[in-house]
C-alpha cells in the first residue's frame, strides 16, 4: 500500500515538474515576444558633410549622435531604424552594411547589371530599385541575392522602380518613366523572398512625367513628380493619394510657360489673426506681406525649387531652398481640383517658415514615431547644420 502511495506520489511530483517547466518555457518566449514587439525603429540618417552621414536617436529633446559613415556624391542610403544602415554606391554598384550594436561592416556586389536609383531596408532584407526595371534583394543574415516578381504591366523598356515605401509588412514599389504607371505592393512577411500582391494604377499628371520621390504617413501617400509638354512646357506636381482609397487624389500643379498663371486672388493663405509669432512653432505667420511676396506655394512648387516634402497627420509639408510651406489637407480638396492648377480660395491653411540667407535649405527628416521633423541647412561654405522643426498645427 506504502508502494502505491510512493509510487503515485512520484507521478504527481514528476507531472507537477513537466507542467511548471512547460509553463516556464511558454513564459520566455511570450516574454521574447513582446521583447521583440517592443523592438521600436526609433533611429534616423542625417547628412552631416559632403562626405558622411550620422545615425542618430532623439532623445530629451535633442538629436543624439550614435555613430557616422563614409559616402560621397554617388552615394544613397537608408536605415531600417533599428539595427542596419545601409550605403550604396551607384557607381561601383556596391552596397556598405553597418550595424550598431555589432558594429557589422560588410561589402556585397550587385550581381544585377541596372542602374541603381532607390533602396530601403526591412529588417535583414536590402531592397536596391532602378531602371530596367529591376527591384533587387539581399538577405544580410544569409548572403543570398534576388531578383523579384515584376508585373507584366511594367516589363517594358524606359520603365523604371524611383522609390520605396515600407509600411508594416509590405513595400510599394514606384513605377516610374511612361505612361501608365503603376504602384507595385510586396508581401513580407513570412517568406525569404517578397511576394508580389497587388498592383494599383497611379494617376496621370502629364506627358512625359517622372516621379521623383515618394511618402507616406497613415493616412495619405504622396508623390512630386515632373512633366513637359510643348504646349505648357515643364509642370511640377505633389499628388496626394487618399491611402485607403488609391482613386481618391488631388494634385497640386505649377508650369512655366504662364510664369505661375496666378494672381492675387487665386490663391488665399488662410491664418488666425492672433497667430503672428506662430505658438509653439519655429518661424512666423503669414502677413499680408508673405501674400505678396510669394504667390507662396506655387513658387515653391516649381523644380529646382522643392527639395523635400513630408506628410506628417493631416499636413502637408514642402520644402523649398530658402523656406518651407506646412499646408493643411482638407478633405474637400480631394476630388474637387483634381487636374485643376489652382487651388479653391480658402482650403488651404498655410505656415511659411524662412531661412537666413546665404544658407539653403536641402533635406527634411521626420522622426520616427513623432510630429516633429529635421532641416539639414547647409551654408556657402558647405558647412551642415540640423534645426529641429516643430510645426504649427502638429
Amino acid at each position: 500500500m506504502k508502494t502505491k502511495c510512493l509510487s503515485s506520489l512520484r507521478k504527481n511530483l514528476t507531472l507537477k515538474l513537466i507542467l511548471l517547466l512547460l509553463f516556464v518555457i511558454i513564459s520566455q518566449i511570450i516574454g521574447c515576444t513582446k521583447r521583440e514587439r517592443e523592438i521600436v525603429a526609433d533611429k534616423f540618417l542625417l547628412q552631416k558633410s559632403l562626405e558622411s552621414i550620422s545615425i542618430n536617436s532623439y532623445i530629451d529633446s535633442e538629436i543624439v549622435e550614435l555613430d557616422t559613415y563614409p559616402i560621397d556624391e554617388y552615394s544613397l542610403y537608408a536605415t531600417d531604424g533599428i539595427e542596419y544602415t545601409v550605403v550604396v554606391d551607384i557607381e561601383m554598384e556596391a552596397i556598405t552594411i553597418y550595424g550598431i550594436s555589432e558594429n557589422t561592416i560588410k561589402i556585397e556586389i550587385v550581381p544585377y547589371n541596372f542602374e541603381i536609383n532607390t533602396v530601403t531596408l526591412y529588417q535583414d532584407k536590402v531592397f536596391l530599385g532602378g531602371y530596367g526595371p529591376t527591384i533587387a534583394q539581399y538577405s544580410i543574415n544569409t548572403g543570398e541575392w534576388f531578383s523579384l516578381e515584376m508585373s507584366d504591366d511594367i516589363v517594358s523598356s524606359g520603365k523604371a522602380v524611383d522609390d520605396f515605401l515600407v509600411e508594416g509588412h509590405k513595400l510599394m514599389a514606384v513605377d516610374n518613366l511612361v505612361f501608365p504607371k503603376y504602384m507595385l505592393i510586396y508581401k513580407l512577411k513570412g517568406a525569404q523572398k517578397a511576394r508580389l500582391s497587388n498592383v494599383i494604377e497611379l494617376q496621370e499628371n502629364g506627358p512625359y512625367e517622372q516621379i521623383f520621390q515618394a511618402r507616406m504617413n497613415d493616412r495619405y501617400i504622396g508623390m512630386l513628380s515632373t512633366s513637359f509638354s510643348n504646349y505648357t512646357g515643364k509642370a511640377d506636381h505633389l499628388t496626394i493619394y487618399d491611402k485607403k482609397r488609391m482613386k481618391k487624389s488631388f494634385t497640386i500643379t505649377s508650369t512655366e510657360k504662364d510664369e505661375l498663371g496666378l494672381n492675387d486672388n487665386d490663391i488665399r493663405l488662410v491664418r488666425d489673426a492672433d497667430n503672428q509669432n506662430m505658438s509653439g512653432s519655429i518661424g512666423i505667420g503669414i502677413t499680408p506681406q508673405d501674400i505678396d511676396n510669394i504667390t507662396t506655394l506655387f513658387q515653391l512648387m516649381r523644380r529646382p525649387n522643392v527639395k523635400d516634402f513630408l506628410l506628417i497627420r493631416d499636413r502637408l509639408i514642402i520644402m523649398g531652398h530658402k523656406r518651407i510651406a506646412n499646408l493643411l489637407i482638407d478633405e474637400s480638396l480631394f476630388g474637387t481640383i483634381r487636374h485643376k492648377r489652382v487651388i479653391p480660395e480658402g482650403v488651404i491653411s498655410c505656415q511659411v517658415i524662412p531661412i537666413d540667407e546665404p544658407k539653403q535649405l536641402i533635406g527634411l527628416t521626420l522622426i520616427p514615431n513623432s510630429n516633429i521633423a529635421v532641416a539639414t541647412i547647409v551654408d556657402q561654405d558647405y558647412s551642415f547644420t540640423h534645426q529641429i522643426m516643430k510645426f504649427y498645427g502638429l
